[in-house]
């Protein structure tokens, strides 16, 4: 296949440190990147996601065990930049993982999980789609939604290209990536 890129890996089948030129001369030109998961838990595969991510400036969306390497790693990655598509368990790992002042459980209403999403994204400048309670809550720049309705698969990939096509309306365009994973 053509359109299949390998970039170097280690002996275990993870990416590579090394590969790190080779994705950063590939981000050069990509308007966004999605993350979707299962990169793997290879430490080399995190420094090198983490030092990715450092000087990301193009609209990315992350998902699933991704979200464990940006909690250990927000510090250093430019989080403004970043969109998280996580659920209250994410959630929970990166309040601990933060030391931040607030806690989300799975018997909270979404009206507390709209008021942790707002204080997370305060705190940590990343634009959050966090599903609870069937629920989908989208949290940028001090806005909120709430659309109900479960992840999909399709959100990831809504998110990251309304992000793309509009970053500087990024709320609107997290929103409407919501509705349409739901309505499809």
């Amino acid at each position: 296949m053509d359109d299949i890129i390998y970039v170097d890996d280690t002996p275990s089948g993870s990416i590579a440190e090394s590969a790190l030129p080779e994705l950063q001369e590939y981000l050069g030109w990509a308007d966004g990147l999605l993350l979707p998961g299962e990169l793997s838990n290879n430490s080399e595969t995190e420094l090198l996601i983490a030092e990715l991510l450092q000087k990301i400036d193009v609209p990315t969306v992350c998902a699933s065990d991704v979200t464990q390497l940006l909690w250990r790693n927000l510090e250093q990655i430019n989080a403004q930049q970043l969109c998280v598509v996580c659920d209250y368990r994410d959630i929970q790992k990166l309040i601990v993982e933060q030391r931040l002042a607030v806690m989300l459980k799975q018997s909270d209403p979404p009206s507390t999980a709209r008021e942790v999403a707002a204080e997370i994204q305060r705190v940590t400048n990343l634009s959050l789609i966090i599903e609870h309670q069937q629920q989908l809550i989208v949290s940028q720049d001090g806005q909120i939604s709430q659309t109900p309705g479960q992840a999909s698969p399709q959100l990831l990939a809504q998110a990251a290209v309304l992000m793309t096509q509009f970053p500087s309306r990024r709320f609107e365009a997290l929103t409407t990536a919501v509705y349409q994973s739901i309505t499809d």
